[in-house]
C-alpha cells in the first residue's frame, strides 16, 4: 500500500467526480471622453468570468445537497462610470467614479462537514469612489491627498446552511453531534425533536450498552432505564435527547434527520465588504541645501467600517471598525539618484482585527483571527544608476 493515494484514487474511492468543462465568453467594452485638456470621463462595461471547480473528494454520506461536489463558475456584469479632473491650474486633482457589479455564482469559502467547500450565491455590489490630491498654492511644501470608498454589497436572494446554525432557528428541530465511525463521526446534524420518542432514546442506549461492558457489567443481556426508576411518557422539551446519538440508528428508527436546514441569505453584507474606506495623507517637504536634496515628513491614516467574515452576518461573524496611523520621513536628493527612508507602522500599536474565519464543528468551531502588524519600525536606503 502507498503512504499517499494515487491520482484520482480517493476521488474513484468516493464516486467524486474528476472531470467537468466550464466555458463563458467574455469582453469588455469602454468609452473614453476628453471633454478638455483638464477634465476626462469614461464609462465601461465588463462581462467576468471564472470557472467553477471540484470539491474535495468525499464520501456520499458527507456530500449531500449542502455540499457540492462541483462549484459553479462565478459571473459578473461590471458597469462603472467616472471623471479625472485636475483643476485650480493643476494643484488639484479629484477623481471620481460610479460602479455597479451584477454576480450570479460568486464564490465562497467554508468549513462544512470537515471539508473546506466552495460554494456559489449571487450577489449585487454598487458603490462610489472618491480621490483628491492638493497642493495649496499659499502653502507649496503641503500636500494633502484623501480618498473615501462606499460599498454597498449585498447577497441577492440566496439560501446557505450556516454550519453554527443548522436549524436555521426553527424550533421543530434539534441540533446532534454524530458518533457514528468513520468520515461523519463528530459532525453535527438535525433531528426533528418530536420524532425521537422516549422509546427510541432507550433504544438507542440499549444498543449502546448491550455492547458497552464500561455502561453494563451485563453485557449482551439487559439493560437498566436510562434513568433507572425513570419511565418517559411526556415530551415537555429536548432534555430527554442526548447529545451525541447516532444518526444511522435514528434514520433507521424513522426519525428525519438531514445536514440542516438553509438560512436565507438575501440582503446580508458580503463578507469582508465594509461600507465606508477613508484615507488622508499629509505631507510637508523642507529643502535643505546642506544634503543637496529635500526632506519629506508624511503622515497617513485609515479608518475601515465594520465589516462581516461571513456572509451569515451572525454576531460571532462581525468585526469591528478599525484605524490605523502610519508616519515616515523620506530623503530625496536632487539628482534623484539617492532615497533614504524612516518609518513607523501602525504608530499607536493598536490590536485591530482585519479578517477571521470559522473553523469545523470536529474542531468546536474556533475562530482563526488575523490582526495587524503591531507597530513596526525601520529604514531603508535605495539608490538609482542613470540619469
Amino acid at each position: 500500500m502507498p503512504l499517499v493515494p494515487a491520482f484520482n484514487e480517493q476521488r474513484v474511492l468516493t464516486g467524486s467526480p474528476s472531470a467537468t468543462d466550464f466555458k463563458s465568453t467574455t469582453g469588455r467594452i469602454g468609452l473614453d471622453w476628453q471633454i478638455n485638456d483638464d477634465v476626462m470621463a469614461y464609462a465601461f462595461f465588463t462581462r467576468g468570468y471564472k470557472p467553477g471547480g471540484f470539491n474535495p473528494p468525499q464520501n456520499a454520506t458527507l456530500a449531500t445537497e449542502t455540499v457540492k461536489y462541483i462549484f459553479d463558475s462565478e459571473k459578473v456584469d461590471a458597469f462603472e462610470v467616472g471623471m479625472k479632473n485636475t483643476l485650480m491650474d493643476g494643484t488639484l486633482v479629484v477623481n471620481g467614479a460610479a460602479f455597479t457589479y451584477q454576480y450570479e455564482g460568486l464564490q465562497t469559502t467554508r468549513i462544512r462537514n470537515n471539508n473546506s467547500i466552495n460554494d456559489n450565491i449571487d450577489a449585487n455590489i454598487q458603490g462610489l469612489e472618491l480621490e483628491v490630491f492638493w497642493q495649496p498654492e499659499w502653502a507649496p511644501a503641503v500636500s494633502i491627498d484623501a480618498s473615501y470608498a462606499y460599498l454597498d454589497a449585498t447577497v441577492d436572494g440566496s439560501v446557505s446552511l450556516d454550519p453554527v446554525n443548522r436549524t436555521a432557528n426553527n424550533p421543530d428541530y434539534i441540533t446532534l453531534k454524530n458518533i457514528d465511525p468513520g468520515s461523519a463521526t463528530a459532525v453535527n446534524y438535525i433531528a426533528k425533536t418530536s420524532d425521537i420518542t422516549d422509546a427510541i432514546v432507550q433504544a438507542a442506549y440499549n444498543s449502546s450498552c448491550a455492547a458497552n461492558s464500561d455502561l453494563n457489567p451485563n453485557a449482551g443481556t439487559t439493560c437498566p432505564d436510562v434513568l433507572p426508576g425513570t419511565v418517559y411518557t411526556d415530551i415537555t422539551g429536548v432534555d430527554h435527547i442526548p447529545t451525541y446519538m447516532s444518526r444511522i440508528f435514528l434514520e433507521g428508527a424513522g426519525v428525519e434527520v438531514s445536514d440542516g436546514l438553509n438560512t436565507n441569505l438575501d440582503g446580508n453584507q458580503l463578507p469582508n465588504a465594509p461600507k465606508n474606506n477613508i484615507h488622508l495623507g499629509v505631507a510637508y517637504t523642507v529643502l535643505v541645501d546642506a544634503l543637496q536634496g529635500s526632506v519629506i515628513f508624511r503622515w497617513d491614516y485609515s479608518w475601515r467600517d465594520d465589516q462581516y467574515a461571513r456572509e451569515f452576518n451572525t454576531i460571532g461573524d462581525k468585526i469591528d471598525a478599525w484605524d490605523q496611523h502610519n508616519a515616515s520621513i523620506i530623503y530625496e536628493s536632487t539628482d534623484g539618484h539617492w532615497q533614504g527612508r524612516l518609518w513607523v507602522r501602525n504608530v499607536l500599536n493598536d490590536d485591530n482585527v482585519t479578517g477571521k474565519y470559522l473553523t469545523s464543528d470536529t474542531s468546536g468551531f474556533y475562530r482563526n483571527y488575523f490582526l495587524t502588524e503591531p507597530r513596526i519600525y525601520g529604514a531603508s536606503l535605495r539608490y538609482s544608476f542613470g540619469e
